[in-house]
């Protein structure tokens, strides 16, 4: 067995006991990408499942989650909609938007979600110390998408501060907002020993041509 070998096994097997609901991100429950045809879990449904089988407190979650077994590696994906809070809230300052954005606490919802992936694998009967190890050793990317910051480029952290100026003059809250966005982002912790990458800032559109790639 190999990590790609062991990834098909994993994602089978979740979808098999019901743990993994495929669905396109556009019929996902509150998504703010309305268009997306792109197939993923549903992480809430597993979420859910997990916490009332566990009988534990409920916990934090990204929305989505991708099992890549070609490219080894696991997506994990959290959506967040500004449109409509950047239209009631124009007069919002930085202070304010900070705290809004802060109180996500994506830090969290990566380790929660992380905690749960594993929390299905070991429902898996016999589950060997060799496949978590294979767990491990997978890639494993939290990819924040918002309806938002559409003039980025796929790599969209990286020309942030190129068109920052631009957004500035025509969109001061979204300018704000994107601004407090990307340094959280850019806190969130990465992990050796879980393999769990920088995280990434995309626009919905950035990440269809994302998945075009990946998926």
């Amino acid at each position: 067995m190999n990590v790609k070998d062991f990834l098909s096994k994993f994602l089978q097997f979740g979808i098999e006991i019901e743990y993994f609901k495929l669905k396109k991100v556009k019929n996902l429950h509150g998504v703010c990408c309305l268009h997306s045809e792109v197939e993923i879990i549903d992480f809430d449904q597993t979420k859910e499942r997990c916490c009332a089988e566990n009988k534990t407190s409920p916990q934090k979650s990204c929305d989505a989650l991708k099992i890549l077994p070609e490219s080894e590696q696991i997506d994990f994906i959290e959506f967040k909609g500004f449109k409509e809070f950047i239209k009631r809230n124009s007069n919002s300052t930085e202070s304010q938007i900070q705290e809004r954005i802060k109180n996500f606490d994506l830090s969290r919802k990566i380790a929660d979600s992380e905690h749960i992936l594993r929390t299905v694998l070991c429902k898996k009967p016999s589950t060997t110390n060799e496949e978590h190890q294979y767990y491990n050793q997978t890639k494993k990317n939290f990819i924040i998408v918002t309806d938002i910051a559409t003039d980025l480029e796929e790599d969209g952290i990286e020309s942030f501060m190129s068109i920052l100026d631009a957004l500035t003059k025509f969109h001061q809250v979204e300018s704000i907002l994107l601004k407090c966005l990307k340094d959280e982002v850019d806190a969130i912790p990465t992990s050796a020993l879980h393999n769990i990458q920088k995280s990434q800032l995309k626009s919905c559109r950035n990440f269809d041509n994302y998945c075009k790639k990946w998926y």
